[in-house]
């Protein structure tokens, strides 16, 4: 094990009351982070008509595009990442909103490359 990984810093805001910070007191913010499972879209939407529904909690920076979270209706908490054809579909959701996400299908581009399209549907 690294030593520089077992070592416990101290910070105070007041003198009398120390702060300890371990490892163990910190998530990983990247790929989903926040203990939330990331979902790959590949992996989530295999066949048309698969569809993933929950409240939409918000949307973030990932390292590759953007990130929404999602708590499922099974309360499972996930983080999907965004392509270029959801990023657009689901500039409407607000935060709070129920949400359903759609796999249609692949499509081709007018520059001849195939892509998943998904139509994303938000409750009354």
């Amino acid at each position: 094990m690294d030593k520089r990984k077992a070592k416990k810093k101290t910070v105070s805001a007041y003198k009398s009351t120390p702060i300890v910070l371990t490892d163990e007191a910190w998530v990983d913010a990247s790929s989903g982070g926040f203990d939330r499972k990331l979902l790959l879209i590949r992996d989530t939407f295999k066949k048309k008509g698969d569809e993933l529904t929950g409240t939409f909690i918000g949307r973030r920076a990932g390292k590759f595009g953007e990130l929404y979270d999602i708590d499922l209706e099974n309360g499972e908490q996930v983080t999907l990442p965004s392509s270029s054809a959801l990023k657009y579909r689901m500039e409407g959701v607000k935060e709070g909103q129920m949400v359903k996400i759609i796999y249609a299908g692949d499509e081709v581009s007018k520059g001849g490359r195939t892509f998943r399209q998904f139509a994303v549907k938000v409750k009354k």
